[in-house]
């Protein structure tokens, strides 16, 4: 299974801008400079950007209680390649930071597209380090929408990216359903890249942030409220209809937001549909289509329901590998336990993967009929893990009948197939258990027994009996 970093970001802050631009813009390009406070920005147009202080401001140089740890992968991409290592990251789909996200926003569009041609040219030479592990998203100037189309077609076929970033407004004061852009989208849609909405803070006077000059405030509304509009007029304005084959990404505003959106949609379209007669179906049958993803993070509590509303194939953004599935939801559920109980599940972890063989095809693949790459006995422990939360079933009374019923019966050939696993790696110091008898993969005709509950007797099977004593072992205080 390949994990995929779907909003990396670079910073292109030290592009030596006037001696690459071409000659008309060179003393206007944008260059690097430092606040009253010692804080970097990029200086074009005569502003600073994104917007240090005042109505609308970023967060740049607001004091922070959490700091990222240093790196210079940003600017270096075998930095970058050794930090992806380190973080089990195969693949990451990169977006530029500043002027990247100001660029619709130059008010001289002949200036934004010279500024959009080097910087794609400046990220095509850092994704030449390992095209294959770091992918380019193009910057074009949404506000000149002849020049966008000319850029992204110079940038997917001769620079080999695959997306194109886009924001919900530019300094063309146009939505993303405005007729002027039908060209660019259907460009992306020629050229087979998904649109990926992104917003800057601080750029552009995101919605409402106009009122407030409090940076918690303004980047907490930039990102979904921004996102929000954008999905309006891309559903409603009838861009799905118009560009079949054409997907959307949104970007950096969580998804917790979705299942409102959608149901508050379907509401007005419910009392309004004579007003969008170019719709065919309700907005949410669009959002959760396949034409439209959502970025998410990881630690998101909403994450699993958003998931079972939308579906999770809808989630994680990539053009050749568009799901983290299950694996990525148990993850999220994994990172939001207790620690004492993540160090029991670890060290269950550690045991099986000290004597790892392969286990077949992937419950993923099943459920959501995708191919993934080689799939690691930890992957295997947290479907299970996210499965018992999804199905509802205790961990300890995980047994495959009552799974087979709930969910199909070679899912419950791949649990059985996993216990077996864990019966002949975790425990190398003692003989192997004896595997059951094999038994039909349908439930047999009478009805499976009720889980005990909770207060009463519980029945385990001999490898999940020695694979928690085994944790237990690892980590005593959390049982």
């Amino acid at each position: 299974m390949r994990i995929i970093d779907a909003d990396g970001h670079v910073l292109e802050k030290d592009i030596p801008w006037a001696d690459l631009l071409e000659a008309p813009y060179r003393d206007r390009a944008p260059r690097a400079v430092k606040d009253n406070r010692g804080f970097s920005f990029i200086m074009i147009e005569g502003k600073l950007t994104p917007k240090p202080v005042g109505k609308a401001c970023s967060f740049v140089g607001a004091p922070r209680s959490h700091h990222p740890q240093p790196t210079t992968g940003m600017t270096d991409p075998g930095v970058r390649l050794k930090d992806m290592d380190l973080e089990g990251i195969d693949t990451a789909v990169l977006f530029g930071t500043s002027p990247f996200l100001s660029l619709p926003f130059v008010e001289d569009k002949d200036l934004a597209s010279a500024v959009a041609r080097v910087y794609n040219n400046w990220l095509a030479g850092y994704c030449n380090a390992d095209p294959r592990r770091l992918k380019g998203v193009a910057a074009v100037a949404i506000q000149d929408s002849v020049e966008a189309v000319k850029e992204l077609r110079r940038a997917v076929s001769e620079l080999k990216f695959v997306a194109v970033a886009a924001p919900p407004t530019s300094a063309s004061k146009k939505n993303l359903d405005d007729p002027d852009l039908y060209p660019f989208f259907a460009e992306a849609e020629k050229l087979n890249v998904p649109v990926c909405i992104h917003v800057g803070a601080g750029d552009g006077v995101p919605a409402a942030t106009e009122r407030f000059d409090h940076p918690l405030y303004t980047h907490a509304m930039a990102h979904p409220f921004e996102q929000m509009i954008a999905t309006l007029c891309v559903v409603c304005g009838g861009l799905l209809e118009r560009f079949p084959k054409l997907k959307f990404a949104f970007m950096e505003a969580g998804c917790g937001w979705v299942p409102y959106w959608m149901e508050r949609l379907d509401e007005h379209y419910e009392i309004l549909q004579p007003t969008v007669p170019w719709l065919t179906k309700p907005p949410s049958e669009y959002m959760k289509s396949g034409q439209m993803f959502y970025a998410f993070e990881m630690e998101e509590k909403l994450l699993p329901y958003v998931a079972e509303v939308v579906g999770a194939v809808a989630l994680p953004i990539d053009r050749e590998n568009r799901t983290l599935g299950l694996v990525g939801l148990a993850r999220a559920q994994l990172d939001a336990l207790p620690r004492s109980e993540r160090e029991v599940l670890e060290a269950y972890a550690r045991g099986v993967n000290a004597g790892s063989r392969a286990t077949g095809r992937p419950v993923e693949a099943i459920l959501l009929g995708i191919e993934p790459e080689p799939w690691t006995p930890l992957d295997s422990l947290l479907v299970l893990k996210y499965m018992e939360k999804l199905l509802g079933l205790d961990g300890d009374e995980l047994d495959r009948h009552r799974l087979a019923v709930r969910v199909g019966p070679e899912v419950a050939a791949f649990v059985e197939d996993f216990q077996g696993m864990v019966a002949t790696t975790i425990l190398p110091d003692r003989a192997a258990a004896p595997r059951p008898a094999p038994s039909p993969r349908w439930p047999p005709q009478a009805p499976p027994p009720p889980p005990a509950s909770r207060s009463g007797s519980r029945t385990r099977s001999p490898a999940r009996t020695a694979c928690w004593r085994k944790a237990r072992r690892a980590a005593p205080s959390s049982c």
